[in-house]
Order: structure tokens, then sequence, then C-alpha cells
């Protein structure tokens, strides 16, 4: 124990990443499915295997369905279509030595990406995923810079003290208030920063004197400031939200909405624990009776501003006819209600701040600015004002002006380039190990092992609570050994098509994926945030290991119900009226036997030669997927006179004569393919 307080975080992480990596890469360096009994003839073998031509017992078949995913059926025999999907295990030790002499992790992986491909194919191959649309040509990926920007403009600013008072005023008469506090003061925080560290930093920099002042326990202090830090990432606009929603290939916008539920779910069951704790250090009873009456006054404004406004918005607009004609049997209500949420929640929240009086009201106000920033964001997704990279933009131009010229927290030529600096540092990090980890895992999709894994996992997991079961202990592990970006693009890709394999709603999937690496941050004996803590705080670590197991059990406790109550992910995403079209559809629109494309396989679509339609990410709101029901509609996009269908360039349509009967038209590609050929063939 003495060496491990002794260990810097640096040398105790590589150690157990170089494990992982050990497993990992030793699982993918096990051969293929071949048998390797030996045999003289079919008597030597198991009951329906046969003796192969090699002399090893194989199973006897007659098509290739009746084989393994990496099998072909030869002579009535499965063999290995492929002999192994790994590498050569001097390799596996020549990175296992790097990594732990200080190799940066994004070397490891694009070293292994290169050995893969060069002993599979060609080296090049590497290059292929990294300036495809699923990276250097996603319309998306620009939300990155513009997000970290904001969110270190924030933290370098005033706005943590301020969201301190802002908690203070509302939530401080509580038992255990300024726990509370703490607890949603940095879970809006970190919606902006991405569970970077910069929360414990900031906000728990301001709290962890406080709470010692008032008597709250070290050990249980610790572990709140140290939660709080990753606290917030299920909530709009978190970076790693925005970065599954490229890799798996899914809407941001309603991975989003997907995270609300869950994220304040995981927050009240916080709050309730800190109440407890705390009961002892309860404010006096006349402060706790005024500042109740402050809540209720701001609860009470809110609401009567909420519903005046809305009963005004939709007075006039059906008298006057705005907005969308409802659907036969519809409401104007659910048809226009998405294009009230800004107004209502602006007037509510003033209505509901000037409902206060004093110390409240004051805090209420000063910190209006970034308080309201995320009910526009919300509000400009859900009416497709703001497209999700024009919301990167917005926000970080919004947050700008604010802390410059509004609150004068950041000044143009001292402050300013440095946080540009800091910020853009850290982006070139995560890009840097978001680029090679994508060459690495485009060998893992290329070799199938997706596949090979649902075929493993088959054997022994027949539901989705057996697989979501085992997906969450597998993911608590990764977010032990790998930060949250790397663990993204590495592992995403993987569990997306299995995840497909037993039913289970992407935007499901992606908040169980986020709220387990939430936990991961806290793990013990790496999870960054505990090092973290150690070092702001200067405490051992091992002294964080025991301060945030309580956490974390209640943590799990969140996990454990919103995993399996799915309701909570999908919920608020049913709202959105968007016709989504999944990777499957898309495979199978040029090959009924399309080969699985992995997470973030929605990359295809330019290629049909509509350059308004470069990819899903390109759709100017969520309703314009309303009405590309299937590929006859491709025919309605954009001006009729502009394009046509031998503007697709689809080999052999302009070899027929216009008027001749052997025309192909758009509806023929309905027609059973050329065997093996897939979208990216046209």
């Amino acid at each position: 124990m003495h060496h491990l307080q002794n260990m810097t975080p640096n040398g105790l992480r590589r150690i157990l990443l170089a494990v992982g990596v050990v497993v990992f890469v030793g699982m993918l360096a096990v051969p293929g499915c071949e048998g390797t009994t030996s045999c003289r003839e079919t008597s030597d073998c198991a009951a329906g295997q046969v003796c192969s031509d090699a002399g090893v017992c194989a199973t006897s078949c007659e098509s290739n369905d009746e084989c393994g995913v990496s099998q072909a059926c030869v002579s009535n025999t499965c063999v290995d279509a492929q002999g192994s999907v790994g590498m050569d295990p001097l390799y596996v030790v020549i990175l296992i030595i790097f990594a732990l002499i200080g190799a940066p992790l994004f070397a490891i992986f694009g070293a292994a990406a290169m050995i893969l491909f060069g002993d599979n194919g060609t080296i090049t191959s590497v290059a292929v995923d990294v300036f495809s649309e699923r990276f250097s040509d996603s319309p998306t990926l620009v939300t990155l810079p513009l997000f970290t920007f904001a969110g270190y403009l924030m933290a370098e600013s005033g706005t943590p003290g301020r969201l301190v008072r802002v908690s203070r005023g509302l939530l401080g008469w509580l038992p255990g208030g300024l726990a509370v506090v703490c607890l949603v003061a940095s879970a809006f925080f970190t919606t902006f920063t991405g569970g970077s560290g910069i929360t414990i930093v900031a906000v728990g920099g301001l709290l962890f004197p406080a709470l010692i002042q008032e008597k709250y326990p070290e050990r249980f202090s610790l572990g709140l400031v140290t939660t709080g830090g990753s606290l917030g990432l299920l909530f709009p606009p978190s970076i790693p939200i925005v970065l599954y929603g490229v890799v798996a290939g899914i809407l941001i916008d309603k991975l989003f909405l997907a995270g609300i539920v869950p994220g304040t779910l995981t927050v009240l069951i916080l709050v309730v624990y800190a109440v407890t704790i705390g009961w002892k250090q309860r404010p006096p009873a006349d402060v706790m009776r005024s500042g109740f009456q402050m809540f209720l006054r701001f609860c009470g404004g809110y609401l009567g501003g909420a519903l005046i406004t809305l009963a005004i918005c939709v007075g006039i607009g059906m008298a006057a006819g705005l907005g969308s004609v409802p659907e036969e049997g519809g409401s104007w209500m659910a048809a226009n209600g998405r294009y009230l949420l800004l107004p209502v929640t602006l007037v509510a929240f003033f209505t509901g701040s000037f409902a206060t009086k004093g110390e409240t009201r004051a805090a209420l106000l000063e910190a209006s600015w970034e308080i309201l920033l995320p009910n526009v964001l919300l509000a400009g997704l859900a009416t497709g004002v703001l497209r999700i990279h024009e919301a990167a933009a917005f926000t970080a131009l919004y947050v700008l002006v604010v802390e410059v010229f509004v609150y004068k927290d950041i000044t143009l030529t001292k402050d300013l380039p440095r946080v540009i600096k800091d910020s853009m540092t850290m982006l070139g990090a995560i890009l840097a190990i978001l680029a090679t980890a994508l060459g690495f895992t485009g060998y893992l999709i290329q070799a199938r092992v997706p596949e090979l894994m649902v075929e493993w996992m088959e054997s022994f997991i027949t539901s989705p609570v057996m697989f979501l079961l085992a997906l969450n202990i597998f993911l608590l592990v990764v977010g032990m050994l790998m930060d949250i970006f790397s663990a993204i693009v590495v592992v995403v890709p993987l569990i997306v098509p299995i995840a497909r394999h037993f039913g289970i709603d992407p935007y499901h999937l992606g908040i169980v994926f986020l709220l387990n690496l939430e936990i991961g941050y806290l793990t013990p004996p790496v999870g960054l945030n505990l090092f973290i803590a150690s070092f702001r705080f200067e405490k051992p670590v091992t002294k964080l290991y025991r301060a945030v197991l309580p956490f974390i059990g209640f943590l799990v406790i969140a996990l454990i119900i919103t995993t399996y109550v799915p309701t909570l992910s999908t919920w608020l995403t049913s709202f959105v009226d968007a016709d989504e079209l999944t990777a499957d559809e898309i495979e199978n629109m040029g090959d009924g036997e399309g080969a699985e494309m992995g997470g973030g396989g929605v990359d295809l679509l330019d290629d049909l030669g509509d350059d308004d339609l470069d990819s899903l990410d390109d759709l100017d709101s969520l309703d314009d997927l309303d009405d590309l029901d299937d590929l006859d509609d491709l025919d309605d996009l954009g001006d009729p006179g502009e394009e046509t269908l031998d503007d697709l360039d689809l080999p052999g349509l302009d070899d027929a004569p216009a008027g001749d009967p052997d025309e192909e038209t758009l509806d023929d590609l309905d027609s059973p393919p050329v065997e093996g050929e897939t979208l990216d063939d046209l």
C-alpha cells in the first residue's frame, strides 16, 4: 500500500492500461475458428464434423450460412476465410514495452493500426478511416473545438462563483445545503467542460474549504467534490455526448435529449444522500424557513410565468392561424409546442427571479446570462433553427461576448490568447487520439471483430438483459483504464453492432455508455478524477479511494435504473419528429447481405450524387428526414431541373437511349443487386 501511495498517477495508469492492451490484443491474436483436432477419417471427429482435406476435424456444411462469421463452406466443410484477426505476439510485447516507458497513447494506437493493416493488406489503409466522413470530413467535428473553447472560457471566468451563489440562494436552506450546492453547481459546470477535471479545480476548489469550515466530514467532502467533477456528462452540450454521436453515427440533437432525464435522476439520488449526511449541518430554523420561502417564490413565479406565457402564445397562435397546421385529429399545441420552448422558459425564469428578493434575486439575475444558455441551445435544436455545428458556433460566440463584454472577467489582450492556447492544446491531444484510434478500429471492423464477438457472446448471452449486465461490467473496467475520449472511439464501433443485434435502442445505449464512463472517472485504482483531486487537495490517492466508494454505490444504483428502464432515455427523444435512417437500412439499400458497417458506418449517402445531401450530419434540421421514406424520394430533393437520374453516374444508366424500355430508372435499384455489390460500389 505504501508503494501504491508513492506511485505517480501516470505510472499506475500506464501499468494497468498495458495490462488491458495485453488482454485485448491477445484476444485478437487468437486464430480463426477452424478446428485443430487431427484426424484421418470422419469417424475420428465428433458428431456434425467431418475430416477435412487438411487432416483436421471441421464442421460439415452445405452453405456459408451454416458456418461461423469468419468461415466459408468449401467442399461441404467449414474452413477459415481468414487465418487470424490479430498481430504477431512479438509486436504485442514491443507495444507494451513502449506503453510502459511512456509512449503516448495515440502513438500506441497508430502503431497497432499500421502493423495490423500491414500484415493483412496495405499500410495506407490506416488513412482511409482518418480522412473519411467518419472523422476529418465529418461536419460535426467542428463542434469539438467550439464547445471546448466555450468550456475553458467559463472555467477561467467567474462562472463557478456565480453558479455557487445561485445554488446557495435557492438550495442553501436544505439540510446539507452546501453539499447540495456543490452537486448542482458541479453538474451544471461540467456540461461545458466535459469532465476534464476542470470542475474539481474550479468548483471543488471553491467549496471544499467551505465544506470543512461548516463541519462536514473530510472524507465525505473529498468524495463529494471528486464526484462532482464528472456529474454533468449527460447534460447538453457535453463534449463526450457530441463525440459519441459522431462516432456512433446517430443524431446528436436527440442524444442531447436522451441524457436529460437520466442525468437529472443521477443528480437527485446524490442530493438525497447529501441531505442525509448533512442533516447535522442543517441551518437554523429561521434560515431554513426564509430560504424555503424564497425557493417556493421562485418555483411559483416560474410556473405561473410559464403557464401565462403558454396560454397567451397558444391563444394568439390559434387565433391568427400562425405556425404549422396540425395533422388530422391533432392539436395546435402538438404541432407547434416546440417553438414556444424558448419564450416560455425565458419569461418563466425572469418571473421566478423577480418573485424572490434579496440575495436570491441578485444571484439569479447576475448569473442569468449563463443559466439560460442551455435553454437557448435546446430550443434552437428542437425547432431546427440551429443545427448542431451552428449551435456550437453560437455557444462559443455567446460565451465569448458574455465573459468579455458583459461580465468583463476575460480581457481581450491578456486572458483570451491564453484561454485559446490552453483549450486548443487539450483539443489537439483529443484529436490525435481520435485519428489514430479510428485507424485501429477501422481494422477491427474490416476484420469483422464485432460479428465475431456477437457469435461468441451468443453462446452464453441469450437476452438483452444479460447483454446489458455484461456491458456495464465491461464498461466500468474500460472507464478505469482509458480516458473517456479514447474509450468512445475505440469501444463504441465494437459494441454498437452487438447492441443492435440484441435490439438495444441506440440512444439508450449511448446514455448507458456515458454513465458507465462517468462512474469510471471515480473508480479505483486509476479513475482520472481521483488523481486530479489528490493533486488539487494534497491528499493521498488511497484516501480518495475510500472517500468515493459511497458515491460510486449511489451512481451504480442510478446506472441500474437507467439501464433497465430504457424509457428514461427514450421518452424525450420520442417527441422529436425524425425518421432516422439506421446503418442497417443504409446497408440494405444496395446489397441484401451488406457487411456490418460498425459503429460509425453512416458514411456513404454522398456517393448518390446529391451535393445538397452530403451525409446525415448535413441535414438542415431534425425535420429534414421526415419526407425521405425511401430511395424513390431522392428524385424530389432540390430542383427537379438541376439533377436527373443520369447525374447519379451509376454504371450503365447512360448506355441506353432515351425512351428505351431497357433504360434503368431509380426504381430499378430495388431489383436484386449484382452478387457481392455493396453501397460503396455505386
